[in-house]
């Protein structure tokens, strides 16, 4: 089933499922361009934070200044998983309501997002919160999934991996083929509407 343009730039599908299917897809898709940006962004100043105590100049910042940018880049990558995780949720209902094949699964993303979610129920010590080792089932088991059966809390530099394990870059090219998909049907409707009144317009119309 096709996705159907209009000339205001607005979009639908042959049912309310689909049109509300490609809403949140469309809103997550455009979120995450965002998020990462805002990620990338939080880490370039944690970084530069960094680089100027070290300096330990009059002007340079304080360890408190150091441990706020990092709470919020913290943060900026939770946000991002949780934001991936919702785009492909709502691509894998758009492409049920399309009839078309479902979107790959992204490489530890829900096991990743799970496990954020239910962080409260680990273990901690010196590194951070871990799955207990002799545990069974329960929330913990989000974190028992992961590699390590743990979540580092640490900063994270653009070009390797979010928490060391989803790939930034990769979720970007996910969220970047909606949207140019989207791009895509509006270019190809502008030039058949304009091709029409082309024609139209040699016949007399």
């Amino acid at each position: 089933m096709p996705l159907m343009p209009d000339m205001s730039g607005h979009f639908s599908t042959p049912t309310w499922a689909g049109d509300h299917s490609l809403f949140f897809a469309r809103a997550w898709a455009e979120r995450l361009t965002l998020q990462i940006d805002v990620a990338k962004a939080a880490s370039d100043r944690l970084r530069n934070i960094d680089w100027q105590i070290e300096r330990m100049e009059e002007w340079s910042p304080s360890e408190l200044d150091y441990e706020t940018a990092f709470r919020a880049l913290w943060t900026e990558c939770v946000l991002t998983v949780w934001i991936a995780d919702g785009l492909h949720r709502w691509l894998v209902a758009l492409a049920k309501e399309l009839g078309e094949e479902p979107p790959t699964p992204i490489p530890n993303l829900r096991k990743l997002r799970n496990a954020l979610m239910h962080l409260d129920a680990a273990t901690f010590d010196e590194e951070g919160p871990h799955a207990d080792p002799g545990g069974k089932g329960g929330q913990a088991r989000d974190l028992r999934a992961l590699p390590g059966s743990r979540i580092l809390i640490r900063s994270w530099t653009p070009g390797s991996p979010l928490f060391d394990l989803l790939d930034v870059d990769q979720l970007a090219v996910i969220a970047r083929q909606l949207l140019d998909r989207l791009d895509d049907e509006l270019d190809d409707m502008a030039e058949d509407y304009f091709v029409q009144q082309e024609i139209d317009r040699r016949r007399g119309k």
